[in-house]
Parts: structure tokens; C-alpha cells; sequence
């Protein structure tokens, strides 16, 4: 749909969308993106490829921008990803997964395991080193 060159912080790459949709039911809209790399430059960080698309769609909240799936194309200068904006945040919070909300910055970080944390306090309970050699020799003594 849309062609436009991003030049942030001397940064500049083509953003082109395909496969534009509008989904009423998830009220969103969805697409394809497909990002053109400057000759000789690494990948571009998400937050520059979503104020891009919020500049180019003329979206009001960044946060309801969610960008995933990118992968390179053999060759490399190309990279093409999925893009879903969603109309309000409520909207946004109420279909995305929380891996994608924690990304963004709206999710909530999961802790630790509970069977990783039994295992680290086990472990910490055999002794090392100098303090097993101590112990054996105690025993030996009694």
C-alpha cells in the first residue's frame, strides 16, 4: 500500500506494506511489511520500524502498534515481517498474547519457574570446595 523512506538518527530504510486489511472483528488493521536495508548496515531496531508505521498510517498511540515475525531474506537487504494496529489499547490488550504486550511494554513479565527455583535451592545446599573438605573431616573426627 504505502512506500515511504525513514531517515531517524541517520538511519534510512524503505518500508513498503502488502496484504493491507482491515479486520472489524479484532478491530485492526493487518499487514505485511517488507523493509528495505541500506547497503553495508545491520538490522533496523523495532522502534524505529514502528514509528515508521506510525508515521505512515498516522496512527495517535505508538502502543497500539505491534510488529513481529520479521525474517531476512536470502541475499540479505530485505527483511519482511507482520504488522497489526489496533484501533484502541483495550482492543490491544484484549487479543494479543502477553509475550507480544511485554515486548511493548504493557504485559506483565513472568517469573521464575517454580521447579528451577527448587532445583537452584538444592543446589545450594550441597557444599564446595574448601567447606565440603571441612565437613568430611568433622565426620571423620566424631
Amino acid at each position: 500500500m504505502g512506500k515511504d523512506k525513514g531517515d531517524k538518527e541517520g538511519v534510512k530504510f524503505q518500508l513498503q506494506t502488502r496484504k493491507f486489511s482491515y479486520n472489524p472483528l479484532l478491530s485492526r488493521k493487518q499487514m505485511i511489511l517488507d523493509i528495505t536495508l541500506p547497503p553495508n548496515k545491520g538490522t533496523i531496531p523495532r522502534k524505529d520500524v514502528r514509528a515508521k508505521v506510525r508515521e505512515l498510517f498516522k496512527v495517535a498511540d505508538e502502543n497500539t502498534i505491534s510488529i513481529f515475525g520479521f525474517n531476512n531474506k536470502f541475499g540479505g537487504g530485505k527483511v519482511s515481517g507482520f504488522c497489526l494496529i489496533y484501533d484502541t489499547i483495550d482492543t490491544l490488550k484484549k487479543y494479543e498474547p502477553n509475550y507480544r504486550l511485554t515486548r511493548i511494554g504493557l504485559g506483565k513479565k513472568r517469573g521464575s519457574a517454580r521447579k528451577g527455583l527448587k532445583e537452584k535451592k538444592n543446589k545450594k545446599k550441597k557444599l564446595r570446595g574448601k567447606s565440603k573438605v571441612k565437613q568430611v573431616a568433622k565426620k571423620k573426627k566424631e
